[in-house]
């Protein structure tokens, strides 16, 4: 509960009394900068330093560990942003520090070595905001008097306690870990499966498991923080709807990514067959598109670069997304429910002026160097909805013409497509507040275009028939898909881009933990290959998938993550008493 209102007969209405609590939340930051203004500026300070310390990135951080210190840093940074701008609230922090334990009750049933981490950075961070968490909530409370009496006293956070919950007698300054990479020579490079700017991807066997090999040149991943992003998504992430990594590290000319093998083709040769995508088959690839992007917001990242050759369509119609290299870390969402802050930031999170990925799938406000967030993706998936349904790019022309149309939201209505055309309507949005999804992903699935597709078996093997898979891919002896060699023609352009092959590239002594990633599954295997084992028994896939929480309808809204630490009063006996929640308050701003 967030406060209670005690008050005559003749009181305010509910809706009075919530437009009246926004107005104080809203102004709280400036009575505290009146009242108390040493206070806020040694908490600004000390965010700042905690901030500037903690964004150094050692190169013995380890990928996981680098993800918990990126979302305590933006929990940081938003906290400092509204004491700089007075737009700070009580409920701000309590979403925002909420969420942080949230992720901790995640990595305590998953990674316990690095929940250890986190633990240490909340204590760190309440430590900085507990006093300025409690005299924000003080600063909210509301007494109005005229005709009638009103008294609404927000139900104050013992932050104290919640601090003294988190302290830890043996902070780690460092997770320790036995680094696990195989030797090139044990890798088995088969043939190239594609390439582009960043690198090139081959078929590789390792113990006699297939998978995808690519290398990066090290050239092209000038700052650690850009050579490391994949990794850190890697370390997070494992849905049936995205690509899974088995082993990451470096070498002395290329970063290698060791993955599983899909055993299909990109989307685009699909499309470029010839053949119109029916609604049927369009509906199922894009809904699983739409899962792929959900799962990836609500753990914390944004991927930047949604596209058809991004996205690895196999023949019993089932979508995996793939690249991680372009994607950005993010607010994450861990609670059981939407968080008003998490909404917020799903528009405007970043003002970095940073324009990745493919220009023709950018978003306007990417190529106007505006702030951005999580939007942007759903703006590629309305791009790639197009691309789906009439083979071609919604916007054409020269590079400046190209851009100038994006900005202005300009192409031609598809209507050959009447089914599909409302979604890609609702998804091109110049505003990125008004695009399908943007405030909740139930809005997409719920979209009509959607009706006659089950969501809930989305991640089986068969859950549609693509009639030209057959002119791409062939069944092999051993009873498996692949995909067909590319023409002769294409296979030589691709050849001249590549940059490196694994007979170019040579081990070297030293790892660094934040290029090194591997699961448990890839360590086993590498253990019974260093046993002498010829037909290791591991199975990479043997992992359960990672499935986010159902939000119904009754409860889209987080919990208080804090609620066992408020500080409850006596409500008085006499007058009215009026209950609001979190919750009400939340969904009245939006």
């Amino acid at each position: 509960m967030l406060m209670d209102v005690a008050s005559s007969e003749n009181a305010l209405t509910r809706e009075d009394l919530l437009k009246e609590l926004r107005r104080r939340m809203k102004s709280s930051m400036r009575v505290l900068n009146i009242r108390r203004p040493k206070t806020v500026t040694t908490v600004q300070y000390a965010l700042r330093s905690f901030i500037k310390r903690e964004s150094r990135l050692p190169l013995d951080r380890f990928p996981r560990e680098q993800f918990i210190t990126q979302q305590v840093i933006l929990v940081g940074s938003f906290a400092l942003r509204g004491l700089q701008d007075s737009t700070l609230t009580f409920l701000d922090l309590r979403e925002d520090l909420g969420n942080l334990v949230y992720l901790l009750d995640y990595l305590n049933i998953r990674f316990p070595r690095e929940a250890v981490i986190l633990q240490t950075y909340i204590y760190t961070l309440l430590a900085i905001t507990d006093e300025i968490c409690g005299l924000l909530e003080k600063a909210a409370q509301l007494k109005l008097r005229g005709n009638f009496e009103v008294d609404i006293q927000v139900t104050r956070t013992d932050w104290q306690a919640v601090k003294s919950t988190f302290q830890y007698t043996d902070q780690p300054q460092h997770i320790k870990i036995e680094l696990c990479v195989p030797k090139l020579h044990d890798i088995e490079p088969l043939r190239l499966l594609g390439a582009g700017g960043f690198g090139a991807v081959y078929k590789v066997r390792i113990g006699g498991v297939t998978m995808g090999g690519k290398l990066i040149p090290v050239e092209r991943m000038h700052a650690p923080r850009h050579a490391c992003i994949d990794k850190v998504v890697a370390s997070m992430i494992n849905s049936p709807y995205l690509v899974k990594y088995n082993s990451c590290f470096a070498t002395d000319k290329a970063y290698v990514t060791l993955m599983e093998y899909i055993r299909g083709v990109d989307l685009n040769r699909i499309i470029k067959v010839g053949e119109p995508i029916d609604d049927t088959v369009c509906a199922v690839i894009l809904a699983q598109l739409g899962l792929a992007v959900q799962y990836l917001h609500f753990r914390g990242f944004i991927h930047r670069d949604i596209k058809p050759t991004n996205m690895m369509v196999l023949p019993g119609g089932r979508m995996k997304l793939i690249d991680l290299d372009t994607c950005k870390v993010c607010t994450s969402l861990y609670a059981n429910g939407y968080t008003r802050t998490f909404r917020r930031r799903t528009f405007a999170e970043f003002n970095d002026m940073e324009s990745v990925g493919t220009r023709v799938f950018l978003s306007p406000e990417i190529l106007s160097l505006e702030p951005y967030g999580r939007a942007t993706d759903w703006w590629a998936v309305g791009v790639t909805a197009y691309v789906m349904g009439t083979g071609k790019l919604p916007f054409r022309g020269s590079e400046e013409e190209a851009k100038r149309l994006i900005k202005d939201v300009e192409y031609r209505s598809p209507n050959e497509r009447p089914a599909l055309k409302p979604l890609i309507e609702r998804l091109l949005q110049k505003n990125p507040r008004r695009r399908i999804s943007s405030a909740r992903f139930e809005e997409y699935q719920q979209h009509p275009y959607f009706e006659d597709v089950d969501w809930s078996r989305l991640d089986e093997t068969n859950v549609c028939e693509i009639k030209v898979m057959d002119q791409l891919m062939k069944i092999t002896e051993e009873g498996e898909w692949s995909a067909l060699e590319l023409r002769k023609k294409r296979r030589q352009k691709k050849e001249r881009k590549t940059r490196l092959t694994f007979a170019e590239i040579s081990d070297i002594e030293k790892h660094r933990g934040i290029y090194t990633y591997f699961t448990e599954p890839f360590r086993e295997l590498l253990r019974e290959l260093a046993d002498g084992v010829e037909q290791p028994k591991t199975k990479l896939a043997e992992e359960p998938y990672d499935l986010l929480a159902s939000f119904t309808e009754r409860r889209q809204r987080a919990s208080y993550r804090f609620k066992a630490f408020l500080r409850w009063k006596t409500r008085p006996e006499d007058g009215k008493t009026i209950s609001l929640s979190t919750t009400t308050i939340s969904k009245s701003e939006d």
